[in-house]
């Protein structure tokens, strides 16, 4: 329910999630309500829905809350690092060396061309982006280390996160082809949605936080 936009109307059989669904044309039981979004809430605060109907029992969805939450506890833990300044640049280095490695992979891709990445996918990367990425990624890594003395080993891992950047990347936009939408959300017109701004950081941020732990 979550993911669905605001305003948008969809169709429920029966209840809600314990038994099977219909929303957008998959197939339900009888008993068919409209319900306009975010308009569950406020039958549930009247009494008109119970909880249990707005629970779903699909354990898979759970992973969700891991795929967004996950990334934000490993951003505390990097900003919480002693002393503050180190945490700042830290936290700073996680979120940069995503946006250095999608600059990088725009103008190499738009530059240069060539050979498509994921065709099936992500129609629009290529393998020069995909370098053009982690060349940038690198070099932002570099600058890190020698104007505000980043750990050297952060500096060589971030061409690896890198590489997760973009497997983030592909992966949000597998999840979009999966569900059958352009674009993951309406937050952010012209953008793919809120979570095209984020899918890199999602895979980046956990690993960063590993790698900060084990070489402390």
């Amino acid at each position: 329910i979550g993911m669905i936009p605001v305003g948008q109307k969809i169709e429920l059989e029966g209840s809600m999630f314990l038994r099977e669904k219909k929303i957008q044309g998959c197939s339900m039981g009888s008993n068919r309500f409209k319900v306009d979004m975010p308009r569950y809430v406020e039958l549930y605060l009247q009494g008109r829905l119970r909880l249990d109907e707005m629970i779903t029992r699909r354990g898979r969805l759970g992973w969700g809350a891991i795929y967004v939450g996950l990334p934000v506890l490993a951003l505390v833990l990097l900003r919480a690092q002693e002393p503050w300044t180190h945490g700042l640049l830290l936290t700073f280095w996680a979120m940069a060396l995503v946006w250095a490695c999608d600059s990088g992979a725009y103008f190499a891709g738009r530059a240069i061309g060539g050979a498509k990445l994921a065709p099936a996918i992500s129609p629009n990367k290529t393998w020069a982006g995909f370098l053009g990425g982690i060349l940038a990624a690198g070099l932002f890594g570099a600058a890190l280390v020698h104007w505000f003395a980043l750990p050297l080993g952060l500096a060589l891992a971030t061409p690896f996160l890198a590489v997760l950047a973009q497997l983030g990347d592909l992966y949000e936009s597998h999840l979009k082809r999966c569900a059958g939408v352009k674009d993951s959300g309406n937050l952010l017109p012209g953008h793919g949605g809120l979570m095209d701004r984020f899918d890199s950081l999602v895979a980046v941020a956990p690993a960063a936080a590993v790698l900060v732990v084990l070489l402390a």
